[in-house]
């Protein structure tokens, strides 16, 4: 019993630090692959979908995750002195790091789902902020003109390229708007990235009620060992 719970509890350990790393990747991997603002390439799209902050949340709880992560590596290497007696405080502290980084885990998907409840309002001011050579980009290389219609108000603010001809028409609903495609974009990478969070969410959780464990079978093999020490025996229940 006491074997099992350390061997799920090490595969837990490793999938947090992979979770970490992960993260850190994820984020330096982006920005090296994202246009300089105002760039027109074929991450143009997911380098406005992806926020910077969204990106600086992501080292920011990968560098976290591995802080805490060597302390639980600490913790159980630690948990035994050579005179025998098991120690806890190190997994303990470990716990409270989990609940800390689970706390931080979660904020930064609520931020990510709460943009997912509005993200046609939600990009159209992302969009605006754009230069019309940006905007125009978009258009050109997603087929659309506009953001909600082609109209001015609607975030038609680049009559050209691919939209030359809407811009002298006077049905501004003859193609379809850019809101459809980024929207479909939007919805597939945020989900994605959300669930992702969560899912180091579900693997911290399980990591603290393992650690719990631990803790508790540490506890049991302590008080036997008492028990032990004070017969004059040793080994006779750890």
């Amino acid at each position: 019993m006491g074997r099992a719970t350390l061997w799920v509890w090490t595969g837990l350990h490793l999938a947090y630090l992979a979770s970490g790393v992960g993260a850190v990747v994820f984020s330096v991997f982006i920005r090296m692959t994202n246009p300089a603002p105002g760039g027109r390439t074929d991450h143009t799209l997911r380098s406005l979908v992806i926020s910077t902050m969204s990106l600086n949340s992501a080292i920011a709880l990968g560098a976290f995750t591995v802080l805490s992560w060597l302390i639980g590596t600490y913790g159980i290497f630690t948990g035994t002195a050579k005179s025998g007696k098991h120690r806890t405080a190190g997994l303990t502290a470990y716990n409270y790091s989990l609940v800390a980084v689970a706390a931080v885990t979660t904020v930064v998907g609520a931020m990510l789902w709460f943009f997912t409840l509005r993200p046609r309002e939600e990009f159209f001011r992302i969009w605006q902020r754009q230069t019309p050579v940006v905007q125009q980009f978009l258009q050109d290389s997603l087929q659309c003109c506009g953001y909600f219609d082609a109209t001015v108000g609607q975030g038609f603010n680049a009559p050209a390229g691919f939209c030359a001809p809407v811009a002298t028409s006077t049905n501004t609903t003859a193609i379809q708007p850019c809101v459809n495609p980024i929207g479909a974009f939007e919805d597939y990478t945020l989900n994605n990235v959300f669930s992702l969070t969560f899912g180091f969410v579900a693997i911290q959780i399980a990591l603290f009620l393992a650690t719990a464990c631990v803790v508790h079978l540490r506890n049991v093999q302590e008080r036997f060992r008492l028990i032990d020490e004070k017969r004059g025996k040793t080994g006779g229940f750890v």
